[in-house]
This record gives C-alpha cells, structure tokens and sequence, in this order.
C-alpha cells in the first residue's frame, strides 16, 4: 500500500466474507467505513448472491486510502458490483491508491466487476491487487475497465498516470501477473494493443468453469506472436540476430517478471548465451511498453519485444529477426473458441459459428497480419 497521509486522517476499508448456509450463500461478516456503504446482497440462479458497494462520496481526491478484502468461503458463490462509476478527482500533487486482497477457498466462486474508473484531468492513482485461490476447483472472474477520462470534456488521457499490479496466485504459485503502467505523456495511449481510438480498455481475467469440457464446443489456436530483436528505424548496430546480440553496446530487456522478459531469457539460454548477456548494459523495463520505448527513442541499440508490439511504432523501430524457432519450448499463442450457452438463441449460435469461421479465415488473416499477428500453423502443418 502506498506510503500517503490520508487528509481524513485514517484509511477507508470495505471487507465481506461470505460463506453457505443449507444450500445457500450468505453474507457470514462485513465491515465498512466512510465513505462506503453496502446493500443487502441481491439473490442470484443457483444459490449466490450479489453484493453492491455505496460510496457516499464524490469520488476519489489526493491523498485518498482504501482497502478492500474479499473472502469467499468453500462453495459459496458471490458476485461484487459497485454503485457507480469511480471518479479520481485532479489533484494538484500527490496520488491517491487503493489495495485489494481476495481469498477463494476450493470450491468458492467469485465475480469481480467494479463499475469502470474515470481519471480527471490531473489525477494519479495507484492500485495494488492480490487475488489467492486455494487450488484449481476454486473460481475467480475478473472485469477492470479504465475510461480515457472526461472525454466529453476534452480529458482525454489527460491525467499523470494510472498504476495496477494485479497478481493472482493459485495454491501459492504465481499464474498471472498484470504490472500496467499508464503514463500519457510517456507513450501513445491511443496506439495498437492500447485504446485504438476508442474511449474504454477492459482487463478481463476468467478461470476455468466447473466443466471445461462442456463448457468448450470448440477453441482453435488462432494467431502466434513473434519475439523479436529490434532496432531503432534509423540506428546502426552490428547485430543481425539473436546469435550475436551480445555485439551490441547496450540492450533493452522487460524484466523476468514480465512474459516477455522471460521469453527473452528463455531464448538466450537455448542459444547458451545467458551469461553473456548477462554481462552486457541491461535497460531492464517494467513491461514491453518501456522496452519498446527506449528503443524507438535511440536510448538502446537493441531490444526485445513482441512483433505486434514493433508493428505498432513500425516508423520508429526496425525488426532485425524473430527468434529462432526452436529457441521456445511454447510459441505465444492466441487460441479462439465458441462456448456453450444454453441460453443463446439459433440466431445468435449461427452468427457465433459464423464468426468464428471468418476469424480463421484469408481476410481476417491479412487484417491480423497487418497488426504484427502471424497465423498458427501446428508442427505437423508447418
């Protein structure tokens, strides 16, 4: 939790456990104090319950605190909404920040979805997420949705930054680790693989349903990201591949912590040369963003990204070569599948199956390519 005095004097705290009563999910403790309040819970299909957040506040202001903890109990099922959209109010210096901390025990089932945030002109916010599931058999749903800010009011992307580490854990083993860092005057918020022009971005996080097998009528791997060494547009560098990239000066590299990062480190110890980049100046970046950026500023002489990534900034930044194919054990995929829902009507089945034809198809391809994605082809079809 970040180190800020709080201008009320004390942290603002949201906390419920919910636990099963014959059958039934209950509320079996929750606690709260000002701004929040909460609703008596809403009863759901099949035994659960959903709970609503108050907030009787005009929104989140400098110096700002809040703690949320969920614990969700062995088969109970529980879903978390808001009231309203969170406004983080401009701030003159300073930041606010808030932490949530989730326990799922087996058999628990949790849905996590806050209404979206909108960060005014000025404002800085910095939030912390530990979700711990107990083992596979428990499930958490997770919806995020940052705005662009008052986009109506001519705010857009006009805040200091937006900060959220979300790491998830399952039977104390790290399984997804979200480290975003949105600093506008930093990067293009509005370029490929962020907002696109659009005035939303959803992080969406789902583990498996009770019944995968039922739960999938079919998944395709669709696309595969390339890792790739790239160069800025017009830098000059020795290097021509992953081989020899320890004839560069320096090197930009995504931490370890980061998919990227450890993909990178993946491909330099199939080629045994860890330690001798190891031995080079390291410009090591919080995630791709940062890598991308030193890059295409003329900061480093190389640096290792996705291919989309490079293709987002491709008048910046030149891909000097993919890794070898065989230097990852995993390619980074994309899958792409249709679900069962018993509720869908035929319209909307036929049009999912239609869609889903389209994705695989030539078209769809040429689109996907142009943004860096190339087509997965299966060992046996390459």
């Amino acid at each position: 939790m970040p180190e800020e005095k709080n201008p009320y004097g004390k942290v603002s705290r949201f906390s419920i456990t919910a636990g099963t009563r014959e059958g039934q999910t209950i509320l079996e403790d929750f606690s709260y104090t000002s701004p929040f309040k909460i609703m008596q819970p809403f009863p759901l299909k099949g035994g659960g319950i959903q709970v609503m957040m108050l907030a009787a506040s005009p929104g989140i202001m400098a110096g700002d605190l809040q703690e949320f903890s969920f614990h969700i109990k062995e088969g109970a099922r529980t879903e978390f909404i808001s009231q309203s959209y969170d406004k983080v109010h401009y701030m003159e210096e300073g930041k606010a920040g808030r932490h949530t901390s989730v326990f799922v025990e087996k058999g628990g089932t949790f849905f996590f979805h806050p209404q979206p945030m909108i960060p005014f002109k000025g404002s800085a916010f910095e939030n912390t997420m530990e979700i711990r599931l107990e083992d596979e058999s428990s499930r958490f749903f997770m919806s995020e949705i940052l705005s662009c800010g008052r986009y109506a009011r001519g705010e857009k992307f006009a805040y200091r930054f937006y900060h959220n580490l979300v790491r998830i854990y399952r039977k104390g083993k790290l399984i997804y680790r979200d480290n975003t860092r949105y600093d506008p005057v930093l990067f293009s918020m509005d370029s490929m693989g962020m907002y696109e022009s659009y005035t939303h971005l959803a992080c969406i996080f789902l583990t498996p349903p009770e019944d995968p097998e039922s739960f999938v009528s079919k998944v395709t791997d669709l696309l595969e990201n390339k890792v790739v060494l790239i160069k800025p547009e017009d830098g000059e560098t020795k290097v021509t591949g992953f081989e020899n990239i320890t004839d560069a000066a320096n090197i930009a590299l995504a931490g370890e912590d980061v998919p990227v990062g450890q993909y990178a480190r993946e491909i330099f110890n199939s080629l045994g040369i860890m330690e001798d980049v190891e031995a080079m100046e390291i410009n090591e970046g919080k995630n791709v963003t940062e890598v991308l950026a030193a890059v295409s500023e003329g900061s480093n002489e190389v640096g290792v990204v996705y291919a989309t990534d490079a293709a987002s900034v491709a008048d910046q930044v030149e891909i000097i070569a993919e890794a070898p194919a065989d230097a990852l054990t995993t390619p980074v995929l994309y899958p792409a599948g249709l679900v069962k829902d018993a509720e869908a009507s035929k319209a909307e089945k036929e049009a999912a199956e239609i869609f889903f034809e389209y994705l695989q198809s030539d078209d769809a391809m040429a689109v996907f390519e142009e943004y860096g994605f190339a087509p997965y082809a299966a060992e046996a079809e390459k």
